[in-house]
């Protein structure tokens, strides 16, 4: 008897140094019946003639080529064209444990859910591809316990590379990824999609999302930044509502997902020249919901309140030295 067959969807832009590592863990995987849709979103490296190498050697591997419309967009292109039951997306960038899609579906069949999300690892590489570092991301419980949300779970829900989706639901609810979002556009589509999912947790951790030396969020000037980590903690909090997660856990979670966010944005923009910096800084604190986290005494510990020390009285310097010495 044939299974029932995974469309996965990979997007692919400028990622000619990492890809075949994603692709042949995926084409390796113990699960078969997959339909492997490749979208080289207007890569102008050599990603787009690897992807068409890879199509002449597996016959499942279907290639789109298309003009550069950013990862939400290649992935509704994926989406439109996947003819499977199930549907996942995995980065091009990262891999994925060989049990992987099959444990996944056997999750899926077996609790006969919309969503299933799985732990995954974080994989830290030095510059020359080396690991260094690797952390652990999982479920504790085999279902989701609001009494014990925390951070690290919310943040685990908002990811789109460690799901497996029933594309059925997906397309009866007519949910696509948001386009012209330059982050948090997973955040902003399981939002929508686990408010609606039945969902249910696997306690395996088959994904690995590597962290290296590249171009990627750290290394990028985002303008809308504070308004897309706003966007983002709001989305968080639909789905703590949603959940009936009590308000005063709701603040708290809310309070630590800013101030990460915000310490992230400052990490980020040290590498900003001086004016540049200078404005950022001010904008953040400029922003009501910022300053009241930066106020708060809310589960801070001293590193924190010596950050926000740093930020509220805008001693810049002070910023730059305390992450150069973090780092």
């Amino acid at each position: 008897m044939k299974e029932d067959i995974v469309s996965v969807v990979v997007p692919i832009y400028n990622v000619e140094l990492y890809m075949r590592k994603c692709i042949d863990t995926i084409i390796s995987q113990t699960y078969k019946e997959l339909e492997i849709i490749l979208v080289d979103d207007g890569s102008t490296d050599e990603s787009g003639k690897i992807v068409d190498e890879y199509e002449k050697k597996d016959t499942r591997i279907k290639v789109i080529h298309k003009l550069n419309g950013g990862l939400s967009d290649a992935r509704n292109a994926g989406m439109k064209e996947a003819k499977g039951k199930y549907i996942c997306f995995i980065d091009s960038d990262d891999f994925i444990e060989k049990n992987m899609i099959e444990n996944m579906v056997n999750q899926i069949k077996k609790s006969n859910s919309d969503v299933v999300i799985c732990g995954f690892y974080v994989d830290y590489e030095d510059k020359f591809g080396n690991l260094i570092k690797r952390e652990t991301r999982q479920f504790e419980d085999k279902k989701l316990n609001m009494e014990k949300i925390n951070i690290e779970l919310l943040g685990m829900l908002g990811f789109a590379w460690n799901k497996i989706y029933r594309l059925e639901f997906l397309r009866k609810n007519k949910f696509e990824f948001e386009k012209g979002l330059s982050m948090i556009e997973d955040t902003e589509f399981n939002t929508r999609v686990l408010a609606k999912a039945k969902l249910d947790l696997e306690r395996g951790i088959y994904n690995h999302y590597v962290q290296r030396h590249r171009e990627t969020l750290g290394n990028k000037k985002y303008n809308n930044f504070l308004e897309l980590i706003i966007r983002s903690c709001k989305c968080r909090e639909f789905l703590l509502n949603k959940w009936n997660v009590d308000e005063k856990k709701i603040q708290e979670l809310k309070c630590i997902d800013l101030l990460s966010s915000v310490k992230n944005y400052i990490k980020i923009i040290t590498s900003y020249d001086k004016a540049t910096f200078k404005n950022s800084v001010n904008k953040l604190y400029e922003n009501d919901e910022i300053k009241r986290v930066l106020i708060s005494k809310e589960n801070k510990s001293l590193k924190d309140k010596i950050f926000c020390f740093l930020l509220k009285h805008k001693m810049f310097l002070a910023l730059k030295i305390y992450y150069k010495n973090k780092n």
